[in-house]
């Protein structure tokens, strides 16, 4: 987490040296996909997340008109998409006897993302806009085990994901605008894959 941090700090200043520079917040509820590892029957796959982000807004030279809206800016962000926890039981046998008896078991995914992406807006009326973000992730996620309540290995897998948003911006003032999101990218960890997804709510800064 903390070499993610750096990187998206460090991009920040190259964004902003040729073009307007903007950064962003978003609260968000998450939700990790995929089914519950083997032998789990209750899963919990919903959560709380943030989403930080910086982009650069591009020259009008070097912005791609395609008629209902333009390709406007570049983006880097940040984002935790919770936890999501799965829970069952397992039969182990008793010591010195031929019978077994149920322990509890526990799985819980976590992930974290790096996103790259290009972002286009759809005017719709004044100070109000869609924006649609498409590029790629670095989606690093850990899956740990437990059982009988003692920790039981974990595997953690870091691989590059797409990556796609859906915004919807209102701007009561030049320079702040009011963020509704969905963000969704993928992950793939110990045998489990699915999608992540975040719905949130947040404020953006141009600067």
């Amino acid at each position: 987490m903390k070499k993610l941090v750096l990187v998206l700090v460090a991009a920040v200043p190259g964004f902003a040296v040729h073009a307007q520079g903007y950064v962003g917040a978003v609260a968000a509820l998450t939700s990790i996909g995929g089914g519950c590892p083997s032998g789990n029957t209750e899963c919990d796959k919903k959560g709380f997340g943030l989403h930080l982000y910086a982009g650069s807004t591009l020259s009008k030279a070097k912005q791609i008109d395609f008629g209902v809206g333009r390709l406007e800016s570049v983006e880097v962000g940040l984002m935790t998409f919770g936890k999501g926890d799965s829970n069952g039981v397992k039969q182990i046998p008793i010591p010195y006897d031929t019978a077994t008896t149920e322990v509890p078991t526990s799985a819980v995914a976590t992930a974290n993302a790096l996103t790259f992406a290009a972002v286009s807006r759809v005017p719709l009326m004044d100070g109000v806009a869609i924006g649609i973000k498409t590029g790629i992730a670095f989606v690093s996620s850990t899956m740990r085990y437990s059982i009988g309540g003692v920790q039981d290995g974990s595997e953690t897998a870091s691989k590059l994901k797409p990556y796609l948003a859906l915004t919807v911006e209102y701007a009561p003032m030049s320079n702040l605008k009011i963020v509704w999101s969905y963000d969704w990218t993928r992950f793939d960890v110990a045998g489990q894959k699915g999608s992540l997804g975040a719905l949130g709510l947040g404020a953006e800064v141009g600067f």
